[in-house]
């Protein structure tokens, strides 16, 4: 296996379905703890909104998955739920950090943008999804959070 294959898998590990969940239920407890009440609400919309769309695609379409995946994946895959999942935290923490107007806040963001890019090019990589697939969870995991931003 090649060096991006091995990254692409170990990509492909960190970021399961209950390591998401468990970082998202970590981040709305800091939120209501630190008694940032609007930003977890909004933090919760856009999620859930998010994941409810994702889901939604994935029943109506059942596109199948690549079958030549260097991975075993389940499910259909259209369209990406980890593009989606990783575009929308980057872009919900790109709001946060520049309304609470952190120093170095472009600096934060973009990590942020690198990770979550990486985790839909190891998709690729892997080919438990197409790039159709991979493209389309990204552009709801931005488009659902600027949205909500804009009228939360």
């Amino acid at each position: 296996m090649k060096l991006l294959e091995k990254i692409a898998v170990i990509i492909h590990k960190v970021t399961r379905p209950w390591i998401f969940a468990l970082f998202c239920i970590a981040i709305l407890s800091l939120f209501i703890y630190l008694d940032l009440i609007s930003e977890a609400k909004l933090f919760i919309l856009s999620g859930l909104a998010t994941l409810l769309i994702v889901l939604f695609l994935k029943k109506v379409t059942q596109t199948p998955r690549p079958s030549n995946a260097k991975v075993q994946a389940i499910g259909t895959g259209f369209p990406s739920a980890h593009a989606a999942s990783a575009l929308f935290i980057a872009t919900i923490f790109y709001y946060f950090l520049h309304q609470w107007e952190i120093r170095n806040a472009d600096i934060y963001s973009d990590l942020l943008f690198v990770l979550a890019f990486l985790v839909g090019i190891s998709r690729l990589i892997i080919r438990v999804h197409t790039f159709s697939q991979v493209l389309t969870g990204f552009v709801i995991g931005i488009v659902i959070p600027i949205f909500l931003t804009l009228f939360f």
